[in-house]
């Protein structure tokens, strides 16, 4: 039918070209590994794509934060990342080396120095439009880069030789989802601020629960998200992950972050300790949904 208008007036081909150019907009969703595609697309057809609480909550949070948006998102996109650690997940956002921003003295990250490095690899980013085949030609390296992001560390110059016999490579699950990390982020943010506490900690009530305890501005969202970044650095950190230590076989394990050269390794102990061996006790007796108090 479109065709056939065109045809019989050629000069609305021009405007038709050029209302698609001007106000077309394509929309990329990304969706978890080993998804059915064909059931994705029956669900998106029938009863639309629902966006995860987490999801509405970030948007809901930067809409308040009028400076450095982008910064503050990769950061949560960064945290957001549960079943990676969050070196791994700081160095995709930043896209570049993040040892400069390495406290050895606290063994852990100086935060406004990872902010540093991101405000650094925005600088660098081109502004410059670009076209459909630059931009598919972009995407398809990024998911490449991802796809091999394990792998593409031992491959860097200067990483030590017995990489593959520390354990590095094997696959890790953390023990809480991110929205169950936004809920305990919140607790302390409120602890911090003297706001009480919330009842449970409960993922399904996740918007609810923001909603009842904290009104958002640029300061609150910022403070939060920088708070985010610090409960998440303190979970790799001293909270259990599953670790996959051969095929079908998964333990309890923390696993320390050390610097070698200018790469991190987290490096496999050789037994757990009281700590890992308690916290692995108490996540096996606990329940999934419990109040608070």
């Amino acid at each position: 039918m479109i065709q056939k208008k065109l045809e019989s007036d050629p000069k609305k081909i021009n405007q038709f070209s050029s209302y698609i150019r001007n106000n077309l907009q394509l929309l990329v969703t990304e969706v978890p590994k080993n998804t059915d595609l064909n059931k994705l697309f029956e669900v998106i057809n029938n009863r639309g794509l629902q966006l995860r609480q987490d999801e509405i909550l970030k948007a809901r949070i930067l809409n308040h934060i009028k400076r450095s948006r982008t910064k503050y998102a990769k950061i949560w996109n960064a945290c957001s990342e549960m079943d990676r650690y969050i070196e791994r997940g700081l160095r995709k956002e930043i896209g570049s080396n993040i040892s400069s921003a390495y406290d050895k003295g606290s063994n852990t990250f100086h935060v406004p120095d990872l902010f540093k490095l991101i405000d650094l690899s925005d600088d660098q980013v081109r502004t410059e439009a670009l076209d459909m085949l630059s931009i598919l030609n972009k995407k398809s390296k990024d998911s490449n880069d991802s796809n091999e992001d394990n792998l593409s560390e031992i491959e860097d110059e200067g990483l030590s030789p017995d990489y593959e016999t520390t354990g590095e490579n094997e696959p890790v699950k953390s023990i809480l989802t991110f929205p169950q990390l936004l809920l305990h982020t919140l607790r302390i943010y409120l602890y911090d601020s003297e706001r009480g506490d919330i009842q449970k900690i409960d993922e399904k009530e996740l918007l609810k629960t923001f909603e009842k305890h904290i009104v958002f501005d640029e300061s609150n969202s910022t403070a939060f998200i920088r708070m985010l970044l610090d409960v998440r650095l303190c979970f790799d950190s001293y909270v259990i992950k599953w670790v996959e230590v051969a095929e079908n076989e998964k333990i309890h394990m923390l696993k320390k972050m050390v610097l070698r050269y200018s790469y991190f390794r987290r490096e496999k102990p050789e037994a757990n300790d009281e700590l890992s061996l308690l916290q692995s006790m108490l996540y096996h007796s606990q329940q999934k949904q419990h109040s608070i108090g």
